[in-house]
């Protein structure tokens, strides 16, 4: 009996993914949030003439944020299947 197998480490690969993937999530869209923040980006933005739909902070992060949750959750499922 193996301590952990090849489909745990995968499920363990999954996870850690997945982690990654929200914590990226996480930086990106708090350096969005905050550039939002900014009256200087606004103006800027509005300047160029693009619309508040272009600039918003939804789309990737939540692209990004279903896909760290599935494979973490993912990856867990795996991980405990396996035992």
């Amino acid at each position: 009996m193996d301590l952990i197998n090849s489909k745990q480490l995968m499920g363990i690969a999954l996870a850690a993914l997945g982690l990654f993937l929200l914590s990226m999530c996480n930086k990106l869209e708090n350096k969005r949030r905050e550039q939002m923040a900014d009256p200087r980006f606004m103006i800027r933005q509005k300047a160029e003439g693009k619309e508040e739909s272009t600039y918003s902070i939804t789309g990737w992060g939540t692209t990004l944020t279903l896909l760290g949750s599935g494979f973490a959750l993912g990856g867990v499922f795996l991980f405990f299947s396996n035992i």
